[in-house]
C-alpha cells in the first residue's frame, strides 16, 4: 500500500524531504493521539482519498529529516516521553508508543490503571 501513496521520487527507505501531503496527514493524526487508548483502532489519516493508519504513516516518515513543527513536537514529547525534533524522530517515538499501548491493551489492562491489580491474599 505505501507505494501507491507516494506519487513522487521520495523513497521512505532512503529518507529525504517527504511530500507535504504525507507530512500534513501525519500532523493531523497527531491531534488525535491524546484521545487514543488501548483497544481502540489507531488514528487514521486520509491520504489521496485512502484511509491510512498512523503506523503506516510512521513507516513512510521513518527516515524523514524534515523538522516537525514546535506544537506537534511538544505534543509527541508529552505523550511519548521521548525528545523529538524531526518527522523521523516523531515517527519512531509514536511507533514505540503504539506498540506499548497495544501490548497494554492485549493484556486487558483498563485505561488509566496506575499499577498492577490488587491480588487477593490467602492465609496459609
Amino acid at each position: 500500500m505505501p507505494n501507491t501513496l507516494i506519487l513522487c521520487r521520495y523513497n521512505p527507505g532512503r529518507g529525504g524531504h517527504a511530500p507535504s501531503y504525507l507530512r500534513e496527514a501525519f500532523l493531523e493524526v497527531i491531534e488525535d493521539l491524546p484521545g487514543w487508548r488501548p483497544g481502540m483502532l489507531e488514528p487514521i489519516a486520509e491520504v489521496h482519498e485512502r484511509a491510512v493508519p498512523l503506523s503506516v504513516l510512521c513507516g513512510l516518515l521513518w527516515n524523514c529529516p524534515d523538522l516537525l513543527p514546535g506544537l506537534e513536537a511538544c505534543e509527541v514529547e508529552r505523550l511519548s516521553g521521548r525528545r523529538v525534533s524531526t518527522y523521523a524522530s516523531a515517527a519512531r517515538a509514536i511507533k514505540a508508543m503504539l506498540r506499548r499501548r497495544a501490548a497494554e491493551g492485549a493484556f486487558g489492562e483498563p485505561c488509566g490503571s496506575s499499577g498492577p491489580a490488587a491480588v487477593p491474599v490467602t492465609e496459609v
